[in-house]
C-alpha cells in the first residue's frame, strides 16, 4: 500500500437541515475538488457522523496533502472556506495535523 501523506487537514461542521442536500452537492462536486487539486493535496474523504451525534458536528472531511506550506498559496485561500453556506454552517473547527506514526495490520491477520 502506498504510504499515506504526511499531513492532514481536518473539518467538522454542522449545517442547516434546510440547507443539508444543497450543502452536500456542493462539497461533493465543487469544493472538495477545488481543495484537491491544489498542489500537494492528494485526497480527501468526507464521513456523517453515526454514533455520538450529540457531542459531535454532523459532517467530517479528511483532506491528505504533503506540505504544511500547501496551505499556504493564494489559489488555496480562494478555494477555501464554505462560500456561500457560510451563513448556514456551525461548530465548525478545523485542525492541521502532521503524522508521527503509521501502523498497518499485516496482511494473514
Amino acid at each position: 500500500m502506498p504510504e499515506t501523506p504526511p499531513m492532514l487537514l481536518v473539518v467538522h461542521t454542522d449545517v442547516d437541515p434546510a440547507r443539508d442536500a444543497a450543502f452536500n452537492t456542493w462539497y461533493d462536486e465543487e469544493h472538495v475538488r477545488a481543495i484537491v487539486d491544489q498542489p500537494g493535496f492528494v485526497r480527501a474523504r468526507r464521513y456523517v457522523c453515526v454514533e455520538g451525534q450529540d457531542q459531535n458536528p454532523k459532517y467530517l472531511a479528511i483532506y491528505e496533502f504533503e506540505r504544511a506550506e500547501d496551505r499556504k498559496t493564494p489559489e488555496y485561500a480562494a478555494a477555501r472556506g464554505f462560500k456561500a453556506f457560510e451563513p448556514h454552517v456551525r461548530h465548525t473547527t478545523i485542525g492541521v495535523f502532521r503524522k508521527i506514526y503509521e501502523y498497518e495490520k499485516p496482511k494473514g491477520r
